[in-house]
């Protein structure tokens, strides 16, 4: 006898898809300046060097008319935790008075239950956030959160955004 398989699903970035990630939609962002300011902030990209995923975060800024080198100079990083897959999100705090002095402000951006699990959400509001996420995923779109606080932090988070992302398939997948 010949085993059957009906449904095979797997995802493989860049063997089935294009490799060319790009911002689709933004969900749940009340302040989009404010958005824009963590999504330059906390990104490694250089130029057309780096993650696709930061590279994605600032075609979607510019495109939104943010000038990405004047923003990073006048909020400079003081501090930052890498991602990695324990913590599943990443930290950069920067000086929102520039070189010159004002308050520390932290941007983050990860997986939304690590975000939404430090946030100073209510239960409800946490619970609606996560469902944005969980229906933008089931689409099958990428989804990052993106939040910001005071102080350098990462805890008692304010969500900033849900950034959803799509990587077309290729043509032969």
């Amino acid at each position: 006898e010949i085993a059957r398989l009906n449904v095979l699903a797997f995802d493989k970035t860049g063997t089935i898809t294009e490799n060319r990630l790009q911002v689709k939609e933004v969900d749940r962002c009340a302040d989009q300046p404010e958005l824009l300011r963590a999504i330059v902030c906390a990104n490694d990209a250089d130029g057309l060097a780096g993650d696709p995923l930061d590279l994605a975060l600032l075609s979607y800024a510019r495109a939104q008319g943010a000038n990405v080198e004047e923003l990073r100079a006048s909020l400079p990083r003081k501090s930052e935790r890498a991602f990695d897959a324990g913590h599943r999100y990443q930290r950069v705090t920067v000086q929102a008075g520039g070189e010159s002095g004002g308050e520390l402000v932290s941007y983050l951006k990860g997986a939304p239950e690590a975000l939404l699990d430090r946030s100073c959400l209510s239960p409800a509001e946490r619970s609606a956030w996560s469902a944005s996420a969980m229906e933008r995923a089931g689409e099958g779109l990428r989804v990052l959160a993106v939040a910001g606080t005071r102080g350098e932090s990462d805890s008692d988070l304010t969500p900033l955004g849900l950034v959803n992302f799509w990587d077309p398939p290729r043509a032969e997948a």
